[in-house]
């Protein structure tokens, strides 16, 4: 998988109790690496991944950015994405999530790319879709939504967009990326 420059960092709790039966939890080794295990049962706490979604929504040759609300990339631009809930399929949590963010409707186009790096926790999945309806709006994550041709990005939130939107670039469009 290609490495984006994801820089994303969500550190999150590790629990400290068993799931089953309420006991401590004790860090030993366990199926090749050091895991939280019961010290009363077999339990053994393996960490997962958070998916996340996005997509890269286009129209007349430009794409669909907004501007976050909130840290990380506060005041700088992104495509909509966000957390997949569970049980949702990832296609639909795309879809969602622009609406959510930008109020756009979007026909899915196809599938950018996973990215995922060694020690983060996420998985991100990138969608490409054509905006087809609605009338783009921030929603309650961004400040500003706007259109920008690939030659007159804004700067963008992450490191790893500008990756991104490389290889979207390949796989969905002719035309030229300058800076990107």
């Amino acid at each position: 998988m290609p490495d984006a420059g994801m820089d994303h960092s969500h550190d999150e709790k590790q629990p400290g109790f068993c799931l089953f039966c309420g006991s401590p939890l004790e860090r030993r080794e366990a199926y090749e690496q050091t895991r939280l295990c019961c010290t009363q049962c077999d339990y053994i706490h393996f960490d997962e991944p958070k998916v996340v979604v996005a997509m890269i929504p286009e129209r007349d040759g430009q794409i669909l950015l907004l501007k976050r609300v909130m840290n990380p990339g506060k005041g700088k631009w992104t495509y909509p994405s966000g957390f997949v809930e569970a049980g949702e399929e990832l296609e639909a949590a795309a879809l969602r999530e622009t609406r959510e963010e930008t109020h756009a409707e979007v026909q899915l186009k196809g599938l950018v790319g996973v990215y995922s790096r060694a020690g983060d926790r996420i998985v991100f999945v990138v969608y490409h879709g054509d905006v087809v309806g609605g009338d783009p709006t921030p929603g309650s994550e961004a400040t500003e939504v706007g259109f920008f041709s690939l030659d007159r990005l804004p700067e963008l939130a992450f490191e790893r967009d500008y990756g991104i939107l490389k290889e979207w670039r390949a796989r969905f469009t002719t035309k030229t990326l300058q800076g990107v």
